[in-house]
């Protein structure tokens, strides 16, 4: 077969593409420039879904995302979730997805708004979410392949979407020498 690009000409919000997740209603592409979501509809004969512009609809910070920097998304057959480089989590009907609800680092009892994956099992229902911040420090030591850092990573997973809760996620934190 041959091989197509598709970019932000086809509906594409952004080029930097962070992570995909398809589902049985549709593609959902987290971007550096907000979500894409792709409803396959058929089209004429050997023609791709993905071709035709109406099938596209790009969701914005300013539809009700936390922000358009994603990093991370996941579709249940009730939700889409999207994590954020800098802001948070949020979720949302996988059939409107015009009302999100946002979780944050202050108020919403995530310890980071940086999330790196979520992640939803279909056999048994749960919803993973995780994120991670790290502090690299400068140089310590006098060694060009030596660094030393702090992070803290933290996650959870919820038996179910409904279930979730930002202050039941778990975090650890430590140094960390690479070299």
């Amino acid at each position: 077969g041959d091989f197509r690009s598709y970019g932000l000409g086809s509906g594409l919000a952004s080029p930097g593409v962070r992570d995909v997740w398809c589902s049985d209603r549709a593609w959902f592409f987290a971007t550096d420039g907000g979500l894409s979501v792709v409803r396959p509809r058929p089209g004429p004969a050997g023609q791709s879904p993905f071709d035709f512009a109406d099938n596209w609809r790009l969701i914005l910070a300013s539809d009700g995302q936390p922000s358009n920097a994603l990093t991370a998304v996941a579709a249940t057959p009730w939700s889409v979730w999207v994590g954020t480089a800098d802001s948070g989590v949020a979720v949302s009907h996988v059939d409107d997805l015009e009302f999100w609800t946002v979780y944050r680092a202050s108020g919403g009892g995530l310890p980071s708004d940086r999330v790196l994956d979520i992640a939803w099992d279909p056999l048994g229902g749960s919803v993973l979410v995780a994120g991670s911040v790290e502090a690299i420090f400068p140089k310590l030591f006098d060694s060009p392949a030596a660094r030393v850092s702090a992070f803290l990573d933290f996650g959870n997973v919820y038996n179910g979407y409904k279930n979730f809760s930002a202050s039941e996620l778990r975090a650890s934190a430590g140094i960390a020498l690479l070299w």
